[in-house]
C-alpha cells in the first residue's frame, strides 16, 4: 500500500508519443520501489497519445493524466511539478526507460545522504532502429563536486532522465525556463548546482532512446545554442566566487586552483558556454574577482598567467573571433589592477558577431542553424548582406573617443568591415575590460598608453582606424539627438582599406617593429620601478 504522498512523482511529458509511452509507464510499473506516483502531462498530443493515457490512467491509480495546450517540454514539466505530491522529482521522458531498480537506488541514496537535494546517475543509450542498448562514456560526467559548476559550463553534466531532485528546491529555484524550448534541462541544472553540489550516483539508471522523430533531432544544434544562451545568463547574474559554493577562495591556494580551473574553462572554445560565439563573460568574471576580491598574495602571480596564456591564445586562433577576443584580454591586462563593475552581455549580441563570421566564411549555409535559431526563438535576422572576399580573418582596430562621442561613427565603421570578414576589435575607455558593443568586440584598458603599448606586443593588426580618421571619415552624419550617422560609402572605406594608420602598409610595419623594441625597454623599466616601489 502507498503513502498518500508518495515519496517519488515522476514526470511524464508527452507529445505526440503513442507508439513509445506505453513502454516509458510500463518500466514504471516494473520498479522495485512502489512508492511513486506518475504525472502524464500530454502537451496537446495530435494523435492517439490522450487514448493512450487514458488507458493507462484507468488500469493504474498511481497515474495522474494532466492535458494543456502545446508549450513546449519546460511548460509541461512545469505543470507535472505543480501537481505533484510527491516529495521528490524525477522526470521519464516519453520515449525513454527506466531502469527496474532506479528508485529503490535513488531511496538508498537518500537515506545516505541527508541534506542531498539533487542527485544525478549515468545513462544507457538504445538505437530504436537496431536495438541494441550501448553504455556511453561517463568519465567527464564525473568531476568532484567542487568543480561541478565549472564543468558544467564546458558539457553537460546530466542526463534529465537520470535525475532525482527534491521537489521544493526545484520549484524555489524556478523550476524549468519556459523560455528555452530545448535547453531547459541544461539550465536547471546549472543553476541548481551553483546552490549546492550535485551527488552523484555511479550506476546506470536509466535508458535514453534515440530515433528519427525526436525533437533534438529534427533540430539539433538548437539544444547547443539554449545551452549557451543559458550559461551566458548564469554568468551574467553570477559572480565567480558563487561558481565555487562550498569553496573558500580567501585560501590562496584553493583560490589558486580555482582560477586555474576557471581558466581551463576559459579557453576551451568547445565549450558549451561558447556555442553561440565568442565572449568575454567567462574572462570578465575572473577579473572582476581577481581585481576585487582575489587574495593579494596571489593577485600579480595571476594576472601574469592570465595575460600569458591569453597571448599564446590569440596567437594560435589568430583571425578567428575566438583569437580577437583572446588579442583584445591580452592586453587588457597590462597595467596595474583596476576594480571594476561587471557589465552584463547580451547573448544575442555573441550570436550577431559569430553569425557575421559564418556567414562570410567559404560556406556562408554554414550560418543557417544560428540564423534559424535567431529568428525562431529571439526575434533576430540578419537584414544586412555580407560580403564574403579576400577580408576574412584579416583584424581590424577601430578608436573611439574617450567621451564617447564617436560610438555611433566608430561602430558603423566596424560593422562595415565586418560585413566583409574582417574581425573588428572596437577600442574606448570605458568601464568593463573588454566586452562586446552593438555586435563588435571592445576594449577598455587601462590607459590610452598601456593598450597601445599591449597592441604592440601582439601580431599587429592588419588595420589600425584612429579616432581623428574616424571621426573625419564619417563626421558631417553624427547626429545631435544620438542617432546613428548615415552609412559610410565604398569610397570612403576602400579609402581607409588603402591606408591604414594614414601610412602604407610597409611603413606601418617598419614603424610597428621600432616601436615594439622602445615598448620593451619602456616595459622593463616599469616593472624595474615597481620591484623598487614595493620594496
Amino acid at each position: 500500500m502507498i503513502q498518500r504522498e508518495p515519496l517519488f512523482s515522476i514526470i511524464v511529458p508527452v507529445y505526440n508519443q503513442a507508439q513509445y509511452l506505453g513502454q516509458a509507464l510500463e518500466t514504471l510499473q516494473a520498479q522495485t520501489d512502489p512508492d511513486w506516483e506518475a504525472v502524464v502531462v500530454d502537451d496537446g498530443s495530435t494523435d492517439a497519445t490522450p487514448a493512450v493515457i487514458a488507458g493507462w490512467a484507468a488500469r493504474e491509480p498511481r497515474i495522474r493524466a494532466f492535458r494543456k495546450i502545446n508549450g513546449g517540454v519546460a511548460s509541461a514539466l512545469n505543470l507535472g511539478a505543480r501537481q505533484a505530491r510527491g516529495k521528490w522529482f524525477c522526470w521519464l521522458s516519453s520515449d525513454d526507460l527506466f531502469e527496474p531498480g532506479k528508485l529503490g537506488l535513488h531511496r538508498t541514496w537518500i537515506e545516505s545522504h541527508q541534506g542531498a537535494r539533487f542527485f544525478y546517475s549515468f545513462p544507457r543509450s538504445l538505437n530504436d532502429a537496431t536495438g541494441a542498448i550501448t553504455n556511453p562514456r561517463t568519465r567527464y560526467m564525473a568531476p568532484e563536486p567542487r568543480w561541478q559548476v565549472i564543468e558544467h559550463l564546458r558539457k553537460n553534466l546530466v542526463s534529465g532522465n537520470s535525475v532525482c531532485v527534491l521537489r521544493s528546491a526545484l520549484l524555489e529555484d524556478g523550476a524549468f525556463d519556459e523560455s528555452l524550448q530545448y535547453g531547459q534541462d541544461y539550465d536547471a541544472w546549472l543553476r541548481l548546482m551553483a546552490r549546492a553540489p550535485a551527488v552523484l550516483i555511479p550506476e546506470r539508471t536509466c535508458i535514453t532512446r534515440t530515433h528519427p522523430e525526436q525533437a533534438s533531432r529534427a533540430f539539433k544544434e538548437a539544444g547547443s545554442y539554449d545551452s549557451a544562451k543559458s550559461a551566458i545568463r548564469f554568468l551574467n547574474q553570477t559572480p565567480f566566487a558563487q561558481w565555487f559554493p562550498e569553496l573558500d577562495l580567501s585560501s590562496p591556494p584553493l583560490a589558486r586552483e580555482a582560477f586555474m580551473r576557471a581558466l581551463l574553462l576559459a579557453v576551451n572554445e568547445r565549450a558549451v558556454v561558447y556555442r553561440l560565439g565568442a565572449h568575454p563573460t567567462v574572462v570578465n568574471r575572473m577579473l572582476e574577482w581577481l581585481w576585487r576580491d582575489a587574495p593579494a598574495a596571489i593577485r600579480h602571480s595571476l594576472q601574469r598567467t592570465l595575460r600569458e596564456r591569453a597571448a599564446r591564445v590569440s596567437r594560435r586562433l589568430a583571425g578567428t573571433p575566438f583569437g580577437l577576443m583572446w588579442k583584445a584580454i591580452a592586453v587588457a591586462t597590462r597595467g596595474r589592477a583596476r576594480p571594476f563593475s561587471y557589465t552584463p552581455i547580451d547573448h544575442r549580441d555573441v550570436a550577431r558577431n559569430h553569425g557575421w563570421w559564418l556567414r562570410t566564411g567559404p560556406d556562408p549555409d554554414g550560418a543557417g542553424p544560428l540564423a534559424r535559431w535567431l529568428e525562431r526563438f529571439e526575434e533576430v535576422r540578419f537584414t544586412e548582406t555580407a560580403a564574403p572576399g579576400a577580408h576574412r580573418g584579416q583584424e581590424a582596430i577601430v578608436e573611439r573617443g574617450v567621451d564617447g562621442a564617436l560610438k555611433w561613427s566608430a561602430v558603423d565603421i566596424g560593422r562595415r568591415l565586418q560585413h566583409r570578414g574582417w574581425q573588428v576589435l572596437v577600442a574606448s575607455l570605458t568601464d568593463s575590460p573588454v566586452h562586446l558593443t552593438e555586435d563588435l568586440f571592445a576594449i577598455s584598458p587601462l590607459s590610452s598608453d598601456e593598450w597601445r603599448r599591449g597592441l604592440l606586443m601582439l601580431r599587429p593588426f592588419d588595420l589600425r582606424i584612429p579616432a581623428a580618421l574616424s571621426a573625419g571619415i564619417n563626421a558631417p552624419g553624427a547626429a545631435e539627438n544620438g542617432e546613428p550617422p548615415a552609412a559610410l560609402s565604398e569610397s570612403e572605406l576602400e579609402s581607409v582599406y588603402r591606408t591604414p594608420s594614414g601610412i602604407s602598409n610597409h611603413l606601418h610595419r617598419m614603424v610597428v617593429s621600432a616601436l615594439r623594441v622602445g615598448d620593451i625597454v619602456q616595459h622593463r623599466l616599469w616593472l624595474w620601478r615597481d620591484r623598487r616601489q614595493r620594496r
